[in-house]
């Protein structure tokens, strides 16, 4: 996980995560939208493979994605895969790892 507090969980330990919450979230008559990563452009297939799950895909809305590592038109992939699921930029700052903010915002 890198210089960042974080906990791994492969795609299948995802799917059950997300089968278990989605299913007490929808029991409690809660709208809470589950996204399906939370990660770099460059692991694109972690969302497909969640998303596409069809025992909790109805569960999610979409997928996140940072930034800092891939192309931004891996996107593409996960937009083909599933087009009816949203996908969200949810950090896109510097560090260590990206030190040029300026150059993190621009996506060719």
């Amino acid at each position: 996980c890198g210089e960042m507090p974080c906990m791994g969980l492969d795609a299948q330990a995802a799917a059950t995560l997300a089968y278990h919450v989605g299913a007490a979230l929808k029991a409690a008559n809660l709208d809470t939208e589950l996204l399906a990563y939370d990660h770099n452009w460059d692991i694109w297939q972690y969302p497909v493979s969640v998303l596409t799950n069809s025992s909790v895909s109805s569960y999610f809305n979409g997928s996140a994605f940072h930034c800092y590592g891939g192309d931004v038109s891996n996107q593409d992939f996960v937009q083909q895969a599933v087009p009816d699921k949203m996908i969200h930029i949810t950090e896109c700052s510097g560090g260590t790892w990206a030190p040029d903010y300026a150059s993190n915002l621009k996506w060719e």
